[in-house]
């Protein structure tokens, strides 16, 4: 299979212009802010049509105005407002409300909105969000936000962040068998409120494999905690976990990468996208080398399509570097929360290098008390 790499080196570090980028009005900052706004009602509002958009922005100038003026009646706040009395009408005699006004109302209900870099729900926030990019995300139609994985505890580690935010989501979860080969469990909200809220925030929508996407740029000016908490939810779907074989004899660790497929036509996005996820990783702390593209075979081994529309998909994969100090750094940083199995298998690999190379590093030497020495070791495998 051929494998080519692609040169990261000098890339401008440009955001892809893709559909669901964050919107420009989203206040960008520096690491410096501790109280850096992120999300605002406006922002919401644009996930909506714009006929949406407008009525609601035209319900709140209707409630500032009715508030002023009590003893106006819905032709008088009509004409006041520059609307048909009969939207007023069904706003004051029947207490209609728009449809984004109901979701706002519960993120505000919730402590969402305006949702800063300092509130107390930011973390779980960002892990979700993280996970939104990879296996998970919002259908194409945004009636869903859903997270799958083939493990329960996995899908029970992404449900206590879920309610940890939107306690008011529970009965609106549901869970569904999905892959290929129906072994993965697919857990999704429809409350729209919930979906909105991540749309706005910058989380793919639709099938990722066919959409572009960006990194939303107020994420580059959160502290390096709340840059760990996007990438812990990111790296416990997609990363590779580092290996460390028992036969291995250099201190270097292997197969450390994150891979991710697109279709042909969006590659120059793609590669984008890669970079400004190398750019965030490295803001960490977590190095890479390169970007690799591995081209798919256009036709599974039956015979059949690997897609139905007929697209050529190729893997893309960033090679994060395998020198020790690197790996150590990302074990010590992520916590893969929604990885439980891959965490561990992380802290096996990491084991294994501590006792290979304590042993080697302290062999005891002439005259060395051998209690002493068992000490030392016990302390540095621990």
């Amino acid at each position: 299979m051929e494998n080519y790499e692609i040169e990261t080196k000098g890339l401008p570090a440009k955001i892809s212009p893709a559909t669901t980028c964050v919107a420009e009005s989203i206040t960008q900052a520096t690491s410096k802010d501790s109280h850096m706004l992120i999300l605002t009602l406006e922002d919401i509002l644009k996930t909506y049509p714009e006929y949406e958009a407008e009525s609601t922005r035209k319900y709140y100038e209707f409630l500032k105005l009715r508030a002023e003026n009590p003893t106006f009646g819905y032709k008088k706040l009509a004409k006041a407002l520059g609307v048909k009395d009969g939207r007023t009408r069904c706003w004051k005699q029947w207490n209609g409300k728009p449809t984004p006004f109901l979701a706002i109302e519960k993120l505000n209900a919730a402590g969402l909105l305006p949702l800063y870099s300092d509130n107390s729900k930011i973390p779980a926030i960002l892990r979700l969000l993280g996970a939104g990019f990879t296996d998970g995300g919002i259908d194409k139609n945004l009636n869903t936000f859903h997270f799958n994985s083939a493990r329960m505890e996995n899908i029970e580690a992404w449900k206590k962040d879920f309610l940890e935010v939107f306690s008011y989501g529970e009965e609106t979860l549901s869970a569904i068998i999905t892959g290929r080969h129906e072994t993965s469990i697919g857990l999704r909200t429809t409350d729209r409120s919930i979906v909105r809220f991540f749309a706005a925030l910058g989380c793919p929508v639709g099938n990722k494999t066919n959409v572009s996407y960006c990194l939303p740029t107020w994420l580059f000016g959160l502290s390096k905690e709340l840059k760990l908490a996007f990438l812990d939810g990111f790296f416990s779907c997609e990363v590779a976990m580092p290996q460390y074989p028992i036969w291995r004899q250099t201190r270097n660790f292997v197969n450390f990468s994150l891979s991710m497929s697109k279709i042909e036509e969006k590659e120059s996005e793609h590669i984008e996208f890669l970079h400004e996820l190398c750019k965030l990783s490295q803001s960490v702390g977590i190095k890479h080398t390169s970007i690799n593209r591995v081209p798919q075979k256009k036709f599974l081994e039956d015979g059949t399509p690997r897609r139905k529309d007929g697209k050529t998909c190729d893997s893309y994969r960033i090679l994060f570097s395998n020198s020790a100090e690197n790996v150590l750094r990302t074990h010590h940083l992520i916590k893969l929360t929604y990885a439980i199995e891959k965490k561990q298998r992380f802290d096996n690999a990491v084991k294994t290098y501590r006792q290979r190379h304590v042993l080697q590093d302290f062999i005891p030497q002439s005259g060395a008390e051998p209690d002493n020495q068992r000490h030392v070791l016990k302390q540095l495998i621990s």
